[in-house]
This record gives structure tokens, sequence and C-alpha cells, in this order.
């Protein structure tokens, strides 16, 4: 994860000793239908990596940086683990959904809030056509 200043947080520092990665170990590289030929029925956010970390693992990283920096900060994250944050961010099981949530390569997706803290939203999924 890289963080943008914002609101004056020391985010270099800050990020660590709490970033987070999914750790793909023996998929790394590997494509899905690759995994599934030695895995049948192998589900990429409902199973996790094989030889690597679940979603579960994944979230309770995601939940760290999330507490810590919410509506404070910007990040640019890899596709997989925004699809986790976007679950975690309204309150949804790692695993829940996860079909429903597409994100492209170079999209923008801004997870906030309405009125105040408490009700989380996504504001904007998977916008494309920022950059053009």
């Amino acid at each position: 994860m890289h963080g943008a200043p914002a609101n004056g947080l020391d985010l270099q520092s800050s990020l660590k000793s709490i970033s987070t990665w999914w750790n793909y170990n023996d998929c790394e590289g590997r494509r899905a239908t690759d995994i599934r030929a030695k895995c049948p029925g192998w589900r990429w956010f409902g199973d996790g990596r094989p030889g690597g970390e679940s979603p579960l693992q994944v979230s309770s990283g995601s939940d760290r940086v999330m507490t810590r920096f919410a509506m404070r900060t910007s990040c640019f994250l890899q596709w997989a683990l925004l699809r986790v944050w976007e679950r975690r961010w309204l309150g949804l099981e790692p695993s829940a959904n996860a079909g429903y949530f597409m994100v492209s390569t170079a999209s923008l997706s801004i997870l906030g809030h309405e009125h105040d803290l408490s009700r989380l939203v996504i504001q904007l999924w998977n916008d494309t056509h920022v950059a053009a």
C-alpha cells in the first residue's frame, strides 16, 4: 500500500508498521486457471491463496489500516486488496459478494461516508475515465 499525505499525517513512517499486501506465496505470478487446475473448485476470494494468506488474514490487516487512517488518506492499492477493502468498508465478510465488485487496472474508487463516519459508503467505484 502506498499512501499520499493528507491532513498532516506522517504516513511514510506509520505505514511501515501496518502496511498490508496479500501474500500470494505459492500463487505468485500464477493465473487463476493454473491454480484451479491443481485445486479444482478454488475461489479467488473464498479460499485465499494456496500456501499464502486467507481472505480473513488479509481482512485483519486491512481493518488495522482502515481504523488508523479512515477518512484521512489516499491509498493506491493492488486490485485484489481493494476488493477486500471495499467489503470491509461496508461491514461485509472478506469473501462476501466478491464477484460483484469488479476493479479495472488504473481505475479510481472512493470509499467515503455520508454526513458523518457512522454511514460508510462507496462514493465512486471502478471509474476508468479519470485518466483519459
